[in-house]
């Protein structure tokens, strides 16, 4: 049973005795292995030393030696690292940005720019090939509408790899909390928390019955996490969200 104070903010003069009391959150080896269902379920865990515990399934902690044995000898393709190829362990890593809408002020030439379900239609598949899509950052500014119809074409596109190369592993990251540069008012009415936040929503609604696709709801560990909130996640953000991934790999 929950205490009178849940959700409540304590003054600092509250004499008050306050008893902590022990987890009975399951430990990892007691937690299932990481599956494409477990990953529609809603996100649990906690941050423990810049490493986020999960409560859903068996999130592992990778060194560099595991993440290279993991990725040899297949082909990862981004649709959002520039292309870069580790000829010791035969890891190639394949980036294409998005077609638009684009925000920001730099340069892409359009030879540079693909929609990701026309990208999923050129690649063959197989259980040797991972596609990592992350659509939201440059979509706030849009209506819904258009997020989720780029959505439905990519599920389907989706569909008809995973027919024509069973055991490609794909994966959907969601959004995460940003900064806010200055307190500008475009920031806020543009790439807010709360529209990154929709278009999360979007995309655990649009694979939610999908059991061919892992949705990477980074959400919840952004909100809580110990660095600052920015669109480029600082160094443990982004070991975890590998930790995760690959965890979903190794089943």
């Amino acid at each position: 049973m929950f205490g009178p104070h849940v959700e409540e903010e304590l003054q600092d003069n509250l004499h008050l005795p306050i008893r902590v009391l022990g987890s009975e959150l399951p430990a990892p080896l007691q937690l299932p292995a990481c599956t494409s269902d477990m990953s529609k379920a809603e996100p649990q865990g906690y941050w423990s030393r810049k490493v986020w515990k999960s409560s859903v399934c068996n999130v592992r902690v990778f060194t560099q030696g595991d993440i290279q044995r993991c990725l040899a000898d297949k082909t990862v393709y981004m649709q959002v690292f520039e292309y870069g190829k580790n000829s010791n362990w035969n890891i190639t890593v394949r980036y294409r940005f998005h077609n638009f809408p684009i925000q920001g002020k730099f340069w892409l030439p359009l030879s540079q720019l693909s929609y990701a379900a026309d990208e999923l239609d050129a690649i063959r598949g197989g259980p040797d090939t991972v596609m990592i899509l992350g659509l939201w950052a440059h979509f706030t500014a849009e209506p819904l509408d258009l997020i989720r119809s780029r959505l439905y074409a990519i599920r389907f596109a989706i569909h008809r790899l995973l027919q024509r190369g069973p055991g490609t592993k794909v994966f959907v990251r969601t959004g995460t909390t940003r900064e806010h540069k200055k307190g500008k008012l475009q920031h806020y009415l543009l790439r807010s928390d709360w529209l990154a936040y929709q278009i999360t929503e979007v995309i655990r609604e649009t694979f939610w019955t999908d059991t061919g696709v892992v949705v990477l709801d980074t959400w919840d560990m952004s909100v809580c996490q110990p660095g600052k909130d920015n669109v480029h996640p600082d160094q443990a953000m982004v070991d975890n969200e590998l930790n995760i991934l690959l965890s979903y790999m190794t089943i």
